[in-house]
């Protein structure tokens, strides 16, 4: 754990109630960002909560973010809500430029030497485009390039199981990498003695729809 990580806890008792329950919301939402190596997360968070009035949870979350040695880009908004993809630029690239080696996902529009920043401005103009969530954004999330090429129909492989997300062929690495991110969530969990309740006001949005719910009802829907 980074001693800037232990310093924002320590710091805590020195804030408000509202700002405190905002900052260990985020927290446990990237939690397997934080602790467990994933390379980013898509995190819908309300316009307005907290005491904060419009725009000011942006503003508050990407601040926070910095402090921990992430970047945020929004790549959605509804009326009420606003979604952004919070990474680790360096985990990211290194994701990318693996991804972006396989000719068929280069095939979607991203060819090597991708940067973070094309990448996510793509996926925001797409589903701005579409209504729906690019099901690419996949491979930010940390989900096998194998689990995001099968379900977009890429490969041929079998589905083999759901554990948090479709997946294609041999499990085994899936299993492993889904292993590695709960691991995350509960140790951010632990670090700020959460429970499930703190979902309650937000969840983290779905990534790669199990269905034909366009990208603004799956944010809507996803509280």
């Amino acid at each position: 754990m980074t001693p800037n990580i232990i310093d924002w806890k320590n710091s805590l008792d020195q804030k408000t109630a509202n700002q405190s329950a905002f900052e260990k919301w985020l927290f446990v939402n990237l939690g397997k960002v934080l602790l467990a190596g994933k390379p980013g997360e898509l995190v819908k968070m309300p316009v307005e909560a907290w005491g904060m009035k419009e725009n000011e949870v942006e503003q508050a979350a990407c601040t926070l973010t910095a402090t921990w040695g992430l970047r945020m880009h929004v790549v959605h908004r509804c009326d009420c809500w606003v979604c952004v993809l919070v990474y680790h630029p360096a985990t990211l690239q290194i994701t990318l430029d693996r991804a972006t080696a396989n000719s068929r996902f280069g095939s979607l529009g991203y060819p090597p030497g991708t940067t973070c920043d094309t990448f996510l401005q793509e996926l925001s103009q797409r589903w701005a485009a579409t209504g729906v969530i690019p099901h690419e954004i996949g491979v930010a999330l940390g989900y096998p390039l194998k689990d995001v090429l099968g379900y977009m129909g890429l490969v041929t492989l079998p589905v083999t199981m759901v554990k948090g997300w479709r997946i294609y062929g041999n499990p085994q690495p899936s299993l492993r990498i889904k292993a590695q991110h709960d691991r995350g969530l509960a140790a951010a969990m632990a670090l700020v003695d959460a429970d499930w309740t703190i979902f309650a006001c937000s969840r983290t949005c779905a990534t790669i729809p199990e269905d034909d719910m366009t990208g603004e009802q799956r944010c809507k829907a996803a509280i």
